[in-house]
């Protein structure tokens, strides 16, 4: 399995086609996210860590761990693209 960039990319053009509401891209080890990202404008959810809460509200593990990463500084873009903040 690619680990980083390459995955995340593969991830998203396999999300734009399907139009799944939630994309898993957590344990990748990325340092930014891809641009990509933000055309992915149907996404409900988001997992950019290392396991997510499943809509039963069971919590999962993402893919296999890697190193943390922060990606706090692209969250507010995230949250402006899909229409959550103003």
């Amino acid at each position: 399995m690619k680990i980083g960039i390459e995955e995340a990319r593969r991830l998203i053009a396999e999300n734009q086609r399907t139009q799944d509401p939630f994309l898993d891209l957590g344990n990748l080890g990325l340092t930014e996210l891809p641009e990509e990202l933000w055309e992915l404008t149907h996404l409900k959810r988001l997992n950019l860590g290392t396991d997510y809460r499943e809509n039963n509200g069971e919590w999962k593990p993402s893919r296999e761990m890697t190193e943390d990463w922060v990606v706090e500084r692209y969250m507010t873009r995230w949250f402006k693209a899909v229409g959550a903040i103003a």
